[in-house]
């Protein structure tokens, strides 16, 4: 009996390389493209959360409840959600803060295309700054124009809705 060494040749071998080189090319790319949409699908959430809880204890509470960006017209550098006791939309000081969001990644782009730095809720649920018409947020990643971006519009009854996950940020 013969003994036969089994394994692969040095030409088996480049052309399995060659093969796993270009897979890992083509993937890479795309795989880039997936996290990067994944994480503006977090953060637009992550607004559209602290929307609704916000229209939501405006109605428990009976009281006007609101959204106020750390950052003036940049909502980039997070938000907090608070009671606005006198109604006066602002945060003063002695008013209960109800939740904290955190600065977005650098080269995160949030913007309203009214440029208000507070969204606020009536006790009825409606957001005071769309009884005229809708708010849209944006969001974009800077860093890489070609994902696209995130709009999420708070309609004129106060609901805040996802309405186009193709936005074009300016490739």
């Amino acid at each position: 009996m013969k003994n036969r060494i089994s394994g692969l040749t040095l030409v088996e071998l480049m052309v399995m390389l060659a093969v796993v080189a270009i897979l890992i090319a083509v993937g890479v790319p795309n795989l880039r493209n997936i996290i990067s949409g994944n994480r503006l699908t977090t953060q637009i959430n992550q607004l559209s959360n602290h929307l609704a809880y916000a229209r939501s204890e405006a109605v428990t509470r009976s009281k006007r409840v609101g959204l106020m960006s750390a950052g003036g017209a940049n909502w980039e550098a997070g938000w907090t959600v608070w009671v606005d006791d006198n109604g006066d939309r602002v945060m003063d000081a002695g008013e209960e803060r109800l939740r904290v969001a955190e600065a977005m990644p650098a080269n995160i782009a949030l913007t309203n295309d009214t440029g208000s730095a507070t969204i606020v809720y009536d006790a009825d649920g409606t957001a005071v700054e769309t009884q005229a018409a809708a708010v849209a947020f944006t969001l974009c990643n800077n860093a890489d124009k070609a994902v696209p971006g995130r709009e999420l519009t708070i309609n004129v009854t106060g609901r805040p809705e996802l309405t186009k996950t193709d936005v074009d940020c300016g490739s």
